[in-house]
Parts: C-alpha cells; structure tokens; sequence
C-alpha cells in the first residue's frame, strides 16, 4: 500500500468534517477488506452510525480513505 498520512484516529465529527466538501472517498468497513470508492454523503451515514467512530487517512495524490472497524476488528 502507497504511503498515507493519518488524519484522525476512530473519530466520529473529525472524521466528517476532514471528508465534508469532498464527493467521493474511499472507504472500507473491516480492517480485512479493500478500499472502494464511493460517494461522500454515503459514508458519513457510516460514520454516524458506527460505534466506533473512523481513521482518516490522506495519500499523496489528496484522496482520502476512511476506515471504519467492524465489531469483530475490536476484539
């Protein structure tokens, strides 16, 4: 995976404001699975309903990625 510098750390209002403004991001729930694009406003859904809140990570080129833990990532 290419260098990315983390942004926020399982936060929840962090997390939406660092990806407000922007239409797509790439999000994974699950620290097992891959990233796929999609579109802003579905993720902050996931990140309002998640108990866990969610890494904000930025790569060189100025994508985010978003990653939420599932329940089983926390144990």
């Amino acid at each position: 995976m290419e260098k990315m510098t983390q942004l926020c750390k399982l936060g929840r209002q962090e997390a939406i404001n660092i990806i407000s403004g922007t239409k797509r991001v790439y999000y994974r729930h699950g620290v097992w699975n891959e990233y796929s694009l999609r579109d802003t406003a579905a993720v902050v859904k996931s990140i309002q309903n998640s108990g866990y809140g969610a890494d904000v990570f930025k790569n060189a080129q100025g994508a985010f990625y978003v990653s939420i833990p599932s329940d089983g990532d926390m144990w």
